[in-house]
């Protein structure tokens, strides 16, 4: 099975994308794009998301705010700590299932790895090997997770 590897920076954001789907690839970027946006309007007005170091409290109905604002609750820390993991996991998400009302040819990816700013989400039928970056020492690259279909979805962080 044939494997894409794509990359592309955002802002902040650094990204690379594998799949043995095309279609998949440009889905999850679609979607990055969109939740990105979402992030983008709802700091405008709700800065304390933006500057806090600790978790908030939302009222809204925008995934990522969600998704972020439930991470920093369970690790006691600022939502801004969690958007790359938010990102993945969304960006992941639209890999992995289909949308009957806007794409019914869409064939759900087999695999899918989104690594965003070093967080990683992965759901693979085929073992996927994870190397640890560890800056310029004896370790980087030496040491890694073997990621097997029965750990997926995971994350890693």
């Amino acid at each position: 099975m044939k494997v894409y590897k794509t990359h592309f920076s955002e802002k902040e954001s650094d990204i690379t994308i594998i799949s043995e789907s095309k279609t998949a690839i440009l889905k999850a970027r679609k979607i990055f794009y969109l939740h990105r946006g979402n992030l983008e309007k709802y700091v405008v007005k709700n800065n304390q998301f933006l500057t806090s170091l600790s978790p908030i409290k939302v009222n809204t109905e925008i995934r990522v705010i969600k998704l972020m604002a439930d991470a920093a609750d369970i690790c006691d820390v600022g939502p801004m700590a969690a958007v790359a993991g938010a990102l993945a996991d969304l960006m992941l998400e639209i890999m992995k299932n289909r949308d009957e009302k806007e794409d019914s040819d869409f064939i759900k990816a087999k695999i899918a790895l989104v690594e965003n700013g070093g967080e990683i989400a992965i759901d693979s039928i085929k073992p996927m090997n994870i190397a640890l970056y560890a800056g310029n020492n004896e370790l980087n690259l030496n040491i890694g997770f073997l990621i097997e279909k029965k750990d997926c979805p995971i994350g890693i962080g």
